[in-house]
């Protein structure tokens, strides 16, 4: 495939997506030849580099992301001569005239401008490039973010998080209990050391002991509930890898948490998810106190209802109500799911005879499998080489419909997590 001639510029190119996806991908190119002879590749980071600098770091980092079977030397060491470092702070324009020195002046030569960067850096950076003279019409620019999955669910998680927030006089693992001064020190040099890009969290215990903190394991724990951090999504199946790579919030969406607790708010959300509910079952959800109060605060929002035991629950207003004897669809839930830990009194949806068929030492949830809205059992997926296996443990017969459904459910999450995999469901029962 003919390319025409290019300089390609990678903003956050010290970063993990530079180093295991972009780079390894780039030689994939450079084997098939689809590469012009000059092109070249230019990588942004802060450090004080020179080439050869950060080629080491290139054969470190990225070259152990290729497959050996398609790593050639020679491919490897002219693939590596395109590759050149400039030292530059997205966030200081005059630290752009670097860059404009490295790109070659030639107008006929496309400029890929790719931002490997946090959203928050995007303006700053296609603002410089203006003001460097480098937005021309063979620039381009490209934009490395899921920038519209699941932002609802991120924006609840910080319209919400100050609302169910715990009081930071805690004790921490280990008995610690930290001074207020000592915390908010702990938070605030963590908070400096995650808002500039995507880190392994246990980086910040090297930052904290540097620092001369004592107890740094406990006090790291505490960061982590403290700041509003999120978790980088990555090319992994699911966006997630094991261990993953941590950022502020503000820093990865643009969006930092609401300022003041908004429990009325968060009420009307559990009411629209849960339907007719406690007091007590927003409690146990939330970890809020005065949960009857917060209810009776909506006012005019919500009805009133009393239930066989004479206890009150409370719904929004213009929600649906089905009839009792509306049927609900065969469904797996997850380990751990809402439906369930949404509820202090579950009996509801899980019948008493069942409860000790699914206790755990470790207290663990299991994943469970629900008929007309009871759960029946418990399921449990195990992806392997060519097939993904699904487990159904049912603690009692179920008819032959409802076991269909079950079996459709299950083929259907196999197939959600590997599409390509053939499902193999079993069933066993107590």
């Amino acid at each position: 495939m003919a390319i025409s001639d290019f300089d390609l510029v990678f903003f956050g190119g010290t970063g993990d997506l530079a180093m295991r996806k972009l780079l390894p991908a780039l030689y994939a190119r450079e084997r098939a030849k689809d590469l012009p002879a000059t092109a070249r590749i230019i990588c942004i980071g802060r450090d004080n580099k020179t080439d050869a600098d950060f080629i080491q770091v290139v054969e470190q980092q990225s070259r152990p992301h290729i497959s050996s079977a398609t790593l050639d030397a020679d491919i490897w060491q002219r693939f590596c001569s395109r590759i050149h470092y400039v030292q530059l702070d997205a966030n200081k324009p005059a630290d752009y005239s670097r860059l404009v020195t490295a790109l070659r002046n030639d107008p006929q030569i496309t400029r890929v401008f790719y931002l490997a960067t946090p959203p928050t850096l995007f303006s700053s950076i296609c603002d410089a490039l203006a003001q460097s003279g480098l937005a021309t019409p063979n620039a381009r620019v490209v934009l490395e973010k899921p920038l519209g999955h699941d932002l609802a669910s991120a924006k609840d998680v910080l319209a919400f998080r100050t609302t169910v927030m715990p009081p930071r006089n805690v004790t921490l693992p280990w008995g610690v209990k930290p001074t207020t001064e000592e915390l908010e020190r702990v938070l605030d040099i963590s908070r400096r050391h995650f808002e500039t890009e995507p880190k392994k969290f246990e980086s910040v215990r090297e930052v904290l002991e540097a620092q001369g903190v004592k107890a740094v394991r406990p006090l790291a724990y505490a960061a982590r509930i403290f700041l509003p951090l999120v978790q980088a999504s990555s090319n992994a199946p699911f966006g997630h890898e094991p261990g993953g790579f941590f950022t502020l919030a503000k820093t990865w969406l643009g969006l930092d948490e609401y300022p003041t607790p908004r429990p009325h708010d968060l009420a009307r959300r559990y009411l629209a998810a849960h339907g007719p509910s406690l007091p007590a079952d927003f409690a146990a959800w939330s970890g809020l106190g005065a949960a009857a109060l917060v209810f009776e605060g909506l006012g005019d929002d919500v009805v009133t209802f009393k239930d066989e035991r004479k206890r009150t629950l409370f719904d929004l207003k213009d929600a649906p109500r089905p009839s009792g004897d509306t049927p609900a669809p065969v469904r797996l839930l997850a380990d751990f799911d809402g439906a369930v830990l949404g509820r202090a009194d579950r009996t509801g949806i899980i019948r008493p005879e069942h409860a000790p068929l699914m206790a755990s030492k470790n207290g663990l949830v299991p994943a469970m499998v629900l008929v007309d809205g009871f759960v029946v059992g418990t399921w449990r997926i195990e992806p392997k080489k060519k097939t993904v296996a699904v487990s159904v443990r049912l603690f009692d017969a179920v008819s032959a419909k409802d076991r269909k459904a079950i079996e459709a459910e299950a083929i259907s999450a196999a197939k959600f997590l590997e599409p390509d995999a053939v499902a193999a469901v079993t069933f066993a029962e107590e």
